[in-house]
């Protein structure tokens, strides 16, 4: 398993703050065909959070946007993504919710990191969710639903990489 470095991710999100809108377009439909069940995934957990329809759209444009940024930095790094089935699915439902309480009980980053071991994403996203970021426009809700499916697209990807 590779550790993805934080210059792998820089990239990635440099990949889609400045690439051309076709060029990131053309890398999200390689996503979706490779990984359809994580999207399925993806959507789910966002339709768990939202009721209203404009909130599911920005709640999934947000969950898409970590995931590709997530996404990029695997491959950045040269990995190579299997394809996410449904037993990795059936996984995730039967780790995630022990985890979860195990880190709320304790509020220990360092359970994030048993559960994952990708210590600069877990920092990234984070980070990306936290008050010290100035450009964080996240309400209670959306850093939770981002917190959440940010966590368990990297449990998936991490699972899956070569």
């Amino acid at each position: 398993m590779k550790i993805i470095s934080t210059k792998s991710i820089e990239d990635a999100f440099n990949f889609l703050e400045s690439e051309s809108d076709e060029l990131v377009h053309a890398y999200n439909e390689k996503i979706i065909k490779e990984q359809e069940l994580l999207l399925h995934f993806a959507a789910d957990t966002v339709n768990a959070f939202y009721q209203k329809e404009e909130d599911i759209e920005k709640g999934f444009y947000d969950v898409f946007y970590y995931l590709t940024i997530f996404y990029k930095a695997f491959e950045n790094e040269n990995c190579t993504i299997q394809k996410i089935n449904e037993a990795d699915l059936e996984e995730l439902d039967k780790v995630f919710p022990p985890f979860l309480e195990e880190y709320y009980e304790e509020g220990d980053p360092n359970t994030i990191l048993a559960f994952i071991n990708q210590p600069y994403l877990i920092d990234f996203i984070l980070y990306e969710l936290s008050e010290e970021n100035e450009e964080n426009e996240f309400d209670d809700n959306e850093s939770n639903l981002l917190f959440m499916a940010g966590l368990s697209i990297l449990y998936l990807l991490n699972k899956v990489q070569k």
